[in-house]
């Protein structure tokens, strides 16, 4: 399956918690975009657990993605387990390995799984009528998915201060579906999230060599919405007038993602929160320090 010039992706990639679903409501409000979420758990959450899209309706009853599934399920070879099988084990980093000998020498799966994905997005373009798909799968390895696929992408490498990114990563939330949160959220050790926020970010720098890399950094986008929004997206009056006045910013049907998704409006913070780190130790904070260097 071909794609149809004039038509791209922009991917944003890199470690969990750096802000990618504030970036992905914000561009889901340019007129030639429409944001699809964490499209890696489309099948999991949207179709399988059947939880909430932006639009406050069960994905199942979603009227848009009705109209997506419909379409793929015309196209697609894989049956939806498998699919998600397939991309479950290669699009996590222990997978990694697994993903590049398919590059090398896809099996027969793979090759189907290819197919299958660009048959999702095409559906995703043909019931949305825009021209831009901003999905907000955060894992390296999608990148080389969609180099595999043959699509025009751009990868969107959101980064934020580690000291934020820990601090966020130690609160906890409880399972709430209709306010976006699909499951328990428990603190993570400080060890785990400064090794998956290395790793993720080096092998996004890694794996977008030699394409079109845009590096998007969260502070900046809290300091300086509009002029790091427009390093990524070509201008449109109504857009800039809501980038200039910080919002209001809705989404349209966003699947999997942080609770702020489900918001009817979203005002992008003046300044950057959590800089007091209370949820971090003394020893947080020092190895917070080092890493905040980069």
């Amino acid at each position: 399956m071909k794609f149809v010039k004039n038509r791209k992706i922009y991917l944003i990639s890199g470690a969990g918690r750096s802000g990618s679903t504030l970036l992905t409501v914000i561009l889901d409000n340019h007129q030639d975009s429409i944001a699809v979420g964490e499209l890696i758990n489309y099948i999991s959450n949207g179709i399988f657990n059947d939880e909430y899209c932006s639009c406050k309706k069960n994905v199942s009853q979603c009227f848009f993605w009705q109209k997506v599934k419909a379409k793929w399920d015309e196209r697609r070879i894989l049956d939806l387990e498998e699919y998600n099988r397939v991309q479950r084990a290669v699009t996590k980093n222990k997978g990694t390995l697994s993903l590049i000998r398919n590059l090398i020498n896809p099996s027969p799966k793979f090759k189907n799984y290819i197919e299958d994905t660009k048959s999702l997005y095409n559906a995703i373009f043909e019931t949305s009528g825009k021209s831009i798909i901003i999905d907000s799968s955060k894992p390296a390895q999608r990148i080389l998915v969609l180099r595999k696929c043959g699509i025009s992408f751009s990868v969107l490498h959101l980064t934020r201060r580690f000291s934020l990114v820990l601090n966020s990563n130690k609160k906890s939330f409880k399972k709430d579906l209709k306010a976006g949160l699909e499951k328990d959220m428990n603190p993570q050790k400080t060890s785990y999230v400064a090794m998956t926020w290395i790793l993720n970010n080096i092998l996004v720098w890694l794996f977008s060599l030699g394409g079109e890399r845009i590096r998007i950094r969260y502070e900046n986008i809290i300091r300086n919405l509009t002029q790091e929004i427009n390093k990524v997206i070509s201008k449109d009056v109504n857009f800039q007038e809501k980038l200039k006045n910080r919002g209001p910013f809705s989404s349209n049907h966003i699947v999997a993602g942080n609770r702020i998704r489900m918001k009817d409006e979203l005002y992008v913070a003046n300044d950057v929160q959590d800089k007091k780190l209370l949820n971090l130790t003394a020893k947080d904070k020092i190895m917070s320090k080092i890493l905040d260097l980069y």
